[in-house]
């Protein structure tokens, strides 16, 4: 279904029942249909609500793609959706983007499932670590692979990249009460120090290594993945 949000529409799919736990997905740039399988996973024990974000694929496009738009968003969703709180679970980018909602909404979070994050940074070797998976064709990639839409990508990018410039960032992070897990492939090309940090950062954060699975672990090891993001759900 569609929803208002800040002038724009945006495509939202709920399903399941109990506690809500929105699903935020990567890119930036991505729908939120190759997410359909980890809401699966988890949905008899959780209502998942997926939102596709502005400018992807069912939702409108729009003139800004700034984090605090997104993050505006988000929690526009929630409101129409009248829950007073709710989990944040996302994949990749969709993972750093619930981090940020928890900075600016930290009451509205029940906990935060971060799945293959990439963390605070703008390192160059984690770059030329990931290019150098990338050059040896070892990251995995959905077949088909989904369509990104590449200016929203390059504009929440360039945000991100700001917004992790906050001289206060760290500070924040580390005050933030809500328990937070990071689910990482041990074969993802992309380094999990910066996942590891943030995580260790929270007083309450953890990390889930799951061993042999790569960016999408739902993939090799959808049991592990679902007893992770349920772990929190009781």
């Amino acid at each position: 279904m569609l929803l208002e949000a800040n002038g724009t529409r945006l495509w939202v799919d709920v399903r399941g029942s109990g506690p809500a736990m929105a699903l935020l997905p990567g890119g930036p740039g991505l729908a939120g249909d190759y997410l359909e399988d980890v809401a699966t996973l988890v949905e008899g024990a959780t209502t998942v609500v997926i939102v596709e974000p502005r400018g992807c694929g069912r939702s409108d496009p729009a003139d800004s793609y700034e984090v605090a738009d997104l993050v505006s968003d988000i929690d526009a969703v929630r409101s129409s959706l009248a829950y007073e709180q709710w989990a944040i679970a996302g994949h990749s980018f969709g993972a750093d983007l619930a981090l940020a909602y928890a900075l600016e909404h930290p009451d509205r979070i029940a906990d935060i499932v971060a799945i293959a994050p990439t963390g605070l940074q703008d390192d160059r070797d984690w770059h030329r670590r990931y290019e150098e998976g990338l050059a040896a064709g070892l990251d995995q990639l959905p077949d088909p692979v989904p369509a990104l839409n590449a200016d929203m990508h390059a504009a929440a990018l360039a945000s991100w990249r700001r917004f992790i410039k906050q001289p206060d960032l760290l500070r924040r992070v580390a005050d933030l009460l809500m328990p937070y897990v990071a689910i990482i492939g041990g074969d993802d090309i992309r380094p999990s120090w910066p996942a590891e940090q943030v995580a260790t950062l929270m007083p309450r954060g953890r990390v889930e290594l799951i061993e042999g699975a790569g960016h999408f672990p739902w993939w090799t090891h959808a049991d592990q993945v679902a007893r992770a993001m349920l772990t929190m759900r009781g």
